[in-house]
């Protein structure tokens, strides 16, 4: 409950931040972000604008967890890879579309599994 109402906290700081941006009368080189988000940044310990409010957000809670491996997950980036592109089959796609007949590229991952043939004699 603590935990929820913490992170309930920092996001309306963040909007709060965002009503009264016009009125702060900011100057320098964050004078265009909110100061909601700048103040996200200094208590997450990153460069103001270098990451999502929710990355922010993320940040902080981890390190009050000491999760480190999440810190350092968020801090390289690798949360905003992609996945893997539609066009790219992998050989278990492959395997799965060869055994009902149809083509691995016309189908993600989850129709693929569900067009699966289900056995329906099962006397357990």
């Amino acid at each position: 409950m603590k935990k929820a109402l913490t992170a309930s906290a920092l996001v309306f700081a963040a909007f709060a931040g965002a009503a009264s941006a016009s009125s702060w009368g900011q100057s320098g080189a964050y004078a265009q972000l909110n100061p909601g988000d700048v103040q996200l940044a200094y208590s997450a310990g990153v460069e103001p604008g270098a990451y999502t409010r929710s990355e922010m957000i993320q940040i902080i809670e981890a390190k009050r967890e000491n999760e480190t491996g999440q810190v350092a997950y968020i801090l390289s980036g690798e949360n905003r890879k992609a996945p893997n592109p539609a066009y790219v089959v992998t050989p278990g796609e492959e395997q799965l579309a060869r055994a009902i007949g149809v083509d691995a590229a016309d189908h993600t991952l989850a129709e693929l599994v569900a067009l699966q043939p289900h056995d329906h004699n099962d006397n357990n």
